[in-house]
């Protein structure tokens, strides 16, 4: 489940937290190890967490609102090709242009989704880390 290493890695910071390092670590090895550290460390971790999972939410939305307004332009186009026969020729080429971006589109908000999903999973075992922790 690992979605989001572009973003990891853009992250480009002078001096790196020593909780940014753990997370980045935690997040390859898909927070398999997360037993293993403190009540604290883990709700750094989850907070850290939880602005990584906002900020990949934001971007899932905005790709969601690009998807529909090019599934839009695409359908409200179709019926002027038939309607205006003297303009046939551009509006096909410009309905062609929008199919042709809407089919990768529909990948990438895919992989968005994917992201998010996979990133609420990680939620879940960092808020059980830190119930587990905190019932000890």
């Amino acid at each position: 489940m690992r979605f989001g290493k572009n973003f990891l890695d853009a992250i480009k910071i002078a001096v790196e937290s020593e909780t940014l390092t753990v997370y980045k670590s935690l997040y390859e090895t898909d927070f398999s190890s997360i037993e293993s550290f403190t009540l604290k460390e883990i709700e750094n971790i989850f907070s850290l967490h939880s602005l990584y999972l906002h900020y990949t939410i934001e971007e899932r939305r905005m790709h969601f609102g690009a998807l529909a307004l090019i599934s839009l332009c695409t359908v409200i186009l179709l019926p002027f090709i038939f309607l205006l026969n003297q303009y046939i020729i551009p509006l096909s080429i410009i309905e062609l242009l929008l199919v042709l971006l809407l089919i990768p589109y529909v990948f990438v908000y895919r992989n968005y989704e994917n992201r998010v999903r996979s990133m609420m999973v990680y939620s879940i075992i960092l808020k059980n880390g830190i119930l587990a922790k905190s019932e000890k």
